[in-house]
Formats: structure tokens, C-alpha cells, sequence
């Protein structure tokens, strides 16, 4: 099965927060549902903000979001506190919402081409460690691409969603890419 993984365009968020609602609240569970059907929060509309969807046959079928720390944070830090990670020259980022539709989990090395996407975009813009709060049985894969436990995993007090800290050191990243 041949995909393409490519940076979201406006007229893809739809597709976007459709297929989270689909993993995230009817799938896992995971998130309360909604009215429309959808899983969107403020970051999704900040312009530093970087979606990358996975296509196949012109259907959106997973996807991943990056963001900038602009001053108001970002979306790992609703569930861990990294700054004691966190160097005083740091610029932060993270990654979150990964999501695969059911009948795209086969597509080999998808996730990857995602992550790789989504990491070059961090190095674009000056991102020296990308924060991710993942779900610890997938640490493991996040552990192949350069990031690192930080911490411990333990189950978050307001969603009681499982969570395994990590960081990417983006240096280390392009380093690795280099090689």
C-alpha cells in the first residue's frame, strides 16, 4: 500500500480532527466526546503549529502535530512539568496527537516518515528540545528516533491517560541524520 506523509494544508483539519475523534474518543475512549464529532484545541490555530497527515488514495488516514513554545507553552506541559529538563537558552517544542485510522496501522514506516517530517520542522525553526508526553508501551519507538526518558511513567491525575515524559534533543536528532 503506497501513502504519502506531507505537511497539512487549512483544508485538511477537518479530516484531521475527525480521524482524533475517531482514535481518541471512539476507539480509545480516551477523550470525552463531542458534538461535532471532532478533537481540536487552541494550538491546532496557532501559526506555529505544524500538522503532518499521512494520505492514502486522496483519504487523510493518521497524523501528528508539532508546536513552537511562543510563550504560552506547549502541549506536553498540560501533563508533565519538563522545565527542570530544560536548559535557560532552550527553545521548546513538542509533538502530540498522534493518531493512525485502524485500517492504516499496517503502512510501514509511516509513523516514521511523520516523525521525520515533523522533526525536520522543528530543526526549521530554531527548536532545540521537543517535549512529548507518549503513552509508555510506544516509548520504545519514540526511544529509535533520539529521544530520551525524562522521567517516570506514571497516569495523569486529570485524564488518567498512562504517560512516559521524553525528550528530543533536536541537535542529537540532526546529528543522527547526518550519520
Amino acid at each position: 500500500m503506497t501513502y504519502i506523509v506531507r505537511r497539512a494544508e487549512v483544508r485538511d483539519l477537518e479530516a484531521i480532527f475527525r480521524g482524533r475523534y475517531q482514535v481518541y474518543v471512539e476507539e480509545m475512549g480516551v477523550m470525552p466526546p463531542s458534538a461535532d464529532a471532532m478533537v481540536s484545541d487552541p494550538f491546532d490555530w496557532d501559526p506555529t503549529t505544524l500538522n503532518v497527515v499521512v494520505e492514502r488514495e486522496g483519504r487523510i488516514v493518521g497524523g501528528a502535530r508539532w508546536v513552537m513554545d511562543t510563550g504560552r507553552g506547549t502541549t506536553a506541559d498540560k501533563f508533565y512539568d519538563f522545565r527542570d529538563h530544560l536548559p535557560p537558552w532552550a527553545v521548546p517544542g513538542a509533538g502530540s496527537m498522534l493518531w493512525m485510522l485502524p485500517d492504516a496501522r499496517g503502512l510501514r514506516g509511516a509513523i516514521a516518515d511523520m516523525m521525520a517530517e515533523g522533526l525536520g520542522w522543528c530543526l526549521e525553526q530554531g527548536i532545540t528540545h521537543v517535549l512529548a508526553t507518549v503513552n509508555p508501551p510506544v516509548a520504545g519507538r519514540f526511544e529509535k528516533v533520539g529521544y530520551r526518558c525524562v522521567g517516570e511513567p506514571f497516569v495523569h491525575q486529570g485524564t488518567q491517560l498512562p504517560v512516559q515524559p521524553m525528550m528530543l534533543l533536536t541537535e542529537a536528532y540532526a546529528a543522527a541524520q547526518a550519520a
